[in-house]
């Protein structure tokens, strides 16, 4: 069953350097809080999350 998420976007591949969207600031807070274990919307209500392997 799929549920509503808010989507994340943090930049347009081909319109913008990988290195860009990498170093980003929205990019980089959201690394950092998904490697403290931070599951915010939409990871925590994901089905997919147990199988996630980032």
């Amino acid at each position: 069953r799929e549920r509503p998420y808010r989507r994340l976007t943090f930049g347009n591949i081909n319109t913008t350097p990988l290195a860009a969207i990498w170093h980003s600031r929205p990019y980089a807070e959201f690394r950092a809080a998904f490697a403290t274990g931070w599951l915010g919307e939409p990871c925590a209500t994901c089905p997919k999350l147990y199988n996630c392997t980032v």
